[in-house]
């Protein structure tokens, strides 16, 4: 696949996140989720621009740092949970669990296009882009994970390897 049509799909599936995300905020019931899903959402956007401006040849160099903001979904998260009394918190579950399925597939699905754009690429500034957008979508599934599996089974979660999760929450 040419790097044409590997940009293409990368817009593609940017936009299929964006819908994804913001259509199951409107409908979550607990703010950790519509947090999460809404960062996600605005992410998605955020990326699809960038893209697009990939394809077009615009320099990225100012792209690859200023723009991306791997940290974001953590931080919105966080906010709410500060937010939150830990009895409002225990309160909370998750929705549909097909939410957080599709989500991962999209984020695996992103991660794997864009290494091989990093293949189809030849400027190294285009490349660290890319490098960048990589850590991004697994820093966003990072983020689905903690939140699905502190919804679903909190016990757990609170069991599991430090560096695996967001300590914070606990």
């Amino acid at each position: 696949m040419g790097l044409e049509n590997l940009l293409q799909t990368a817009v593609h599936l940017e936009e299929e996140g964006y819908r994804h995300y913001s259509e199951n905020a409107d409908k979550a019931s607990n703010p950790l989720s519509r947090r999460l899903l809404e960062t996600l959402a605005e992410q998605e956007i955020q990326h699809k621009s960038i893209i697009q401006k990939l394809g077009e040849s615009i320099d990225l160099s100012t792209t690859t740092t200023g723009d991306l903001d791997n940290d974001r979904v953590e931080e919105a998260v966080r906010e709410v949970f500060k937010e939150s009394e830990e009895s409002e918190r225990r309160k909370w579950h998750v929705e549909d669990l097909s939410i957080y399925q599709k989500a991962r597939e999209m984020e695996e699905k992103s991660i794997e296009i864009y290494k091989q754009m990093l293949n189809e690429v030849q400027d190294q500034k285009q490349k660290e882009f890319l490098q960048n957008l990589i850590e991004e979508e697994r820093k966003h599934l990072e983020s689905i994970d903690n939140i699905q599996y502190y919804l679903t089974n909190t016990e757990d979660w609170l069991s599991i390897d430090e560096s695996r999760r967001w300590n914070w929450m606990v």
